[in-house]
């Protein structure tokens, strides 16, 4: 089985995870911290799943104005959603 690791945005609150290496050192940088390790992709998943919201904002906040319209960010938003 799968293990991750849960990281989170120090400043945004945004969380994403990433793929557990047995034995390697996960620590906090300048722009992330560690909120959980060797963790099933489920429970991560429900880590991650608090933050959607600002998870999607994040996002569509990114993209340049010229491909910004109701139906792209639609598009993007169910993708997060997983639909």
């Amino acid at each position: 089985m799968d293990k991750n690791v849960v990281w989170e945005h120090k400043t945004r609150g945004t969380r994403f995870m990433t793929f557990y290496k047995k034995g390697e050192t996960y620590e906090d940088n300048e722009y992330h911290k560690v909120i959980a390790e060797n963790i099933s992709y489920e429970n991560g998943l429900v880590l991650c799943k608090q933050v959607e919201a600002k998870n999607i904002t994040s996002f569509l906040d990114g993209l340049p104005k010229k491909l910004r319209n109701p139906r792209t960010d639609a598009y993007i938003v169910n993708l997060f959603r997983d639909k």
